[in-house]
């Protein structure tokens, strides 16, 4: 799979739009669902990320309910997994699992929603075929243990009527039958490769905010910095892909917060970087509102980095202790 642009942000604000909403999926140019996009041809991964692009706008905030998402990308919340668990084990590396779970989570109150404004290129079946697996036979073997486990008969090439299903057993299944407890640890290793940045200090901070907005947020936060953190401490702050017109503004509330040469250190990225990357080599994350608050915060979270949300001068001093 093939992430595109903001993918994640619009992803996880589909939750926030709604609550009745557990499970998101983007559309695809490869997926057995609703979820195809029978114009996406492009003849190259630049070409699809110019096609995502110009989607997105064209979409922004548009979707639809289902009562599937495929698992080639699925996003649910965590709420969700702590009522239904993980993906059931019996359907072993795939194919119905993802019916199931989606069935479960109808089940458990939730609707599912399928993002139009976020595309993402699948090249499909790679799994399967790296690991040389017979599809079809997977096909017809998980079908007949979907069918057995709800009591329906699932043909070969065809989905299970997942929304029948759900009216049929919502009266009579138990929350708790819902339930696959995730394995322990419910962990996966992560290998992630750390930005290199030059001329960090011992300890340093990521700021990412919209650069552009005529709120400023970002100001306040810097000003606490420049109070917090005299030239002599070992504190950077990073801060990546600010336009000329905000380096200016954030060069004079450092020069104005501050005595002369007790400036303390701000190192400006002037490409963009990946977000993933980037919060790989901070040792904190600062958000203040920005359009990437969302994704930063999951990517902290998955990195085990501290967030700190408008931190103060005292805030950002027992950041810089260890507290």
């Amino acid at each position: 799979v093939v992430v595109t642009e903001s993918w994640l942000t619009l992803l996880l604000r589909c939750f926030v739009v709604d609550p009745r909403i557990g499970i998101v999926g983007p559309r695809s140019n490869r997926v057995a669902s609703s979820q195809q996009v029978a114009e996406a041809n492009y003849p190259s991964l630049s070409a699809m990320h110019d096609f995502a692009r110009q989607r997105r706008r064209r979409c922004a905030g548009q979707g639809f309910f289902t009562d599937i998402v495929i698992g080639f990308a699925l996003l649910a919340r965590s709420a969700v997994v702590r009522k239904i668990g993980g993906l059931d084990p019996t359907f072993g590396i795939g194919n119905f699992e993802d019916d199931d779970f989606c069935l479960r989570a109808q089940l458990a109150g939730y609707r599912i929603w399928v993002a139009d404004d976020v595309f993402l290129h699948h090249f499909g079946s790679v799994t399967f075929k790296s690991k040389h697996y017979d599809y079809d036979w997977l096909i017809t073997e998980n079908s007949g243990k979907f069918g057995e486990k709800w009591r329906c008969l699932v043909p070969p090439g065809f989905r299970p009527q997942l929304q029948a299903l759900a009216a049929l057993w919502q009266e009579k299944i138990r929350p708790e039958d819902l339930l696959i407890p995730l394995p322990a640890p419910a962990t996966v290793p992560l290998v992630v490769e750390p930005l290199t940045i030059e001329g960090l200090k011992d300890r340093n901070l990521l700021l990412l905010p919209d650069w552009d907005s005529p709120v400023a947020s970002w100001e306040s936060v810097v000003l606490h910095y420049a109070k917090t953190f005299a030239a002599a401490a070992s504190v950077t702050l990073i801060v990546p892909a600010a336009p000329p017109h905000a380096l200016e503004r954030l060069t004079k509330i450092l020069e104005e917060a501050v005595p002369q040469g007790e400036t303390p250190d701000v190192l400006a990225i002037e490409r963009a970087e990946p977000l993933f990357n980037l919060v790989a080599a901070a040792q904190g994350i600062v958000l203040v509102g920005g359009p990437h608050d969302a994704e930063l915060r999951h990517l902290a979270c998955i990195l085990a980095k501290p967030v700190m949300e408008f931190p103060d001068g005292p805030v950002l001093a027992r950041w810089a202790s260890g507290g």
